[in-house]
């Protein structure tokens, strides 16, 4: 419980600070925020971009280690007592207006809408279960936060900065949330940078609501929140440190901000949707095509509403992004060579990385979805709401019917030809153009998926004589939304996070009974210093606190080789340095013995001829544990 409240703790700091930043913000660029929800929302993801930069800035000076880390955390400390002030002031202001009458002319209160509270019901129950999934640490359903989201940053936080971590070439992706993790981590609190997520995924629902509210609905509202609710997928990515919840909800704030554009005029509100641009850029790669996107949106706009070519328009807008998410790609670029490593290395080149790694980071890519066919771009839709295990490896995680909705309220453009959803249309449907012809991971598409929770409750809000299929719809999409509280649920409550979250199981027993490798790694921590271990089958090295690489074919050019002899394996280990050799037979990355080929092979043969001497644990060996080797040439 007590670190449950720690957790709580580090990670309202955080946003808390960055609120404080996003309220000077909104002085300078006006982001006509017409209510305190809105403000605190808008105002603390705005602001956040300030915090991660701040501590990029300390990142990239190499003061990561004390005294430097205690001046981070002070600061942080200091943003957050400044932003509670803020809050403070805010909310006494509202409840002065609330007291005052607040609007009401009758003085009845309005009745509530059924429909409303029970859209409300299913929020706050699928709310609560994430809540308690993601003060959890992360444990073998979590691979990525493991492998590098929550990895990367506590060896940026072991070195005491920046550098070139040649064996996980994710290291050098943007890292705008990743960033905002440094304090849990170094305070040995993941679960507080985990509910970030679980923050953001609040702030996306709230977004979206208060999008459709503000400029087409307030029926409907509810109803877009809803329809991000409706997606399992969403829910499970809410409990992890994984950032695509934060695309969708960057990408909705730029939304809400083009339509206030739209509506208003001022580039200010472009200047903001730039801000949120350069941010979804600062999370992840495929954020660069929001700038073009959002461009085409408001040229065609410009060209269209007011015949002319908006070029000082343009500028407000992506100025802001281009500056906020260049310092990533300029760090890329000093440590790498190439800005957007490890893509486009035919172009660019990258340290660390060739042709033959980049052919092969391109065909694992390409083992998602049903194919780049003309065939395939018409079914896709339909086959990632039925069968979701073709777009993304981690089983029964279901899109929902957002995806099967889109396309036909497209349609329906032509029948309430509005401006402002136009453009979002055309958004939505060249995102997954490009989408298509890149991965067809299924994640990859959130922010798609939640400006399209916007765009279906608008259209469906807009339309006229059609409230049996609206509520048809609302219907199935309550009824995915529950399939995914069952999800959540089934791991609250059956695989102990409930009793985990509420101090009742320690976290030392979770993670050990929830993931394999953590009796291994406690073992491997508690050796003398000096050591250095490969990773073999099993990429998730988070819980060590000993030197480590990634020691698998292709991740880096170090060990992308194939070994003749059990000898060779040995000797290329320890000509990188290592000294130990951490196997995970029970992954598919190693396999089976009977099955095992080519350097899975060598694995067992190196086992055999007594060149990995196993030194944890001490049981036989089952091949189906992980087990702590030491590296021994000549053998043993």
């Amino acid at each position: 419980m007590i670190l449950s409240l720690f957790a709580v703790l580090i990670c309202g700091a955080v946003l808390l600070a960055g609120f404080a930043c996003g309220c000077a913000l909104e002085k300078a660029f006006s982001f006509d925020s017409r209510n305190s929800a809105v403000r605190f929302v808008v105002n603390t993801s705005l602001g956040l971009f300030a915090v991660s930069l701040f501590y990029f800035l300390f990142s990239a000076c190499g003061m990561l280690k004390a005294p430097g880390i205690y001046v981070m955390l002070a600061a942080t400390l200091a943003g957050a007592v400044s932003g509670a002030k803020f809050a403070l002031d805010m909310l006494s202001s509202s409840f002065v207006k609330a007291s005052s009458g607040g609007g009401k002319k009758d003085g009845k209160k309005p009745g509530a809408n059924k429909l409303h509270m029970r859209i409300f019901a299913v929020i706050t129950v699928s709310a609560f279960l994430c809540f308690v999934n993601a003060l959890c640490p992360s444990v073998s359903d979590d691979w990525d936060s493991l492998a590098y989201h929550l990895a990367v940053p506590g060896l940026f936080l072991e070195h005491g900065g920046f550098y070139f971590i040649d064996s996980i070439s994710h290291s050098n992706f943007p890292m705008f949330q990743e960033m905002l993790y440094l304090p849990a981590v170094f305070l040995g609190v993941p679960a507080g940078g985990k509910l970030l997520s679980f923050v953001f995924a609040l702030f996306t629902v709230m977004t979206v609501c208060f999008t459709v509210s503000r400029f087409y609905s307030r029926d409907g509202a509810p109803v877009a929140s809803l329809a991000v609710v409706s997606m399992p997928i969403f829910l499970w990515l809410a409990t992890t440190a994984y950032i695509d919840v934060a695309t969708g909800l960057y990408a909705a704030l730029a939304v809400y901000f083009m339509f206030a554009y739209c509506d208003s005029g001022n580039a200010r509100q472009l200047a903001a949707a730039g801000i949120c641009l350069g941010i979804e850029a600062s999370l992840k790669l495929t954020g660069l095509q929001f700038m073009l996107l959002f461009s085409l949106w408001l040229c065609a706009d410009g060209l269209i509403a007011k015949k002319k070519f908006p070029l000082k328009e343009a500028g407000a807008m992506l100025l802001p992004a281009v500056l906020i998410c260049a310092p990533w790609y300029i760090k890329s670029l000093i440590y790498t060579g190439n800005p957007v490593f490890p893509f486009f290395y035919g172009i660019f080149g990258g340290k660390g990385w060739n042709e033959e790694l980049a052919n092969v980071y391109a065909f694992k890519q390409s083992l998602f979805g049903i194919g780049h066919t003309l065939q395939g771009f018409v079914l896709t839709p339909v086959r990632m709401a039925t069968n979701p295990e073709l777009f993304y490896d981690q089983p029964g995680l279901y899109v929902g019917p957002v995806i099967l909705l889109i396309f036909p309220c497209l349609c329906l453009l032509i029948q309430v030809r509005d401006r402002k959803l136009a453009g979002l249309g055309g958004v939505i449907l060249l995102q997954y153009i490009i989408w298509f012809g890149l991965t067809h991971q299924s994640r990859y598409l959130l922010p798609m998926f939640v400006c399209s929770a916007v765009f279906i409750a608008s259209i469906l809000y807009s339309v006229k004589n059609i409230p049996a299929v609206r509520g048809i719809l609302i219907t199935v999409m309550a009824v995915s939304a529950c399939l995914g509280i069952m999800q959540s649920g089934t791991m609250a409550f059956r695989m102990d996070r409930f009793n985990t979250a509420a101090g009742i199981m320690e976290q030392d027993e979770y993670i050990t009974k929830y993931f394999p490798p953590y009796r291994a790694d406690k073992y491997a921590n508690s050796l003398k210093s000096g050591i250095k271990i490969a990773l073999l089958g099993d990429t998730r090295g988070f819980y060590l606190k000993k030197p480590y690489v990634w020691a698998d074919t292709s991740h880096n050019t170090a060990f992308n080789k194939e070994y003749d002899t059990p000898e060779e394996l040995a000797e290329n280990l320890l000509a990188n340095g290592c000294t130990h050799a951490m196997v995970s037979f029970g992954t598919p990355g190693i396999g089976k013995r009977a099955s095992a080929q080519g350097n899975n092979l060598r694995i067992f043969e190196a086992v055999d001829k007594g060149y990995l001497v196993r030194v944890f644990p001490d049981s036989p060996m089952d091949t189906t544990n992980v087990y702590l080797f030491k590296i021994a040439y000549p053998a043993k």
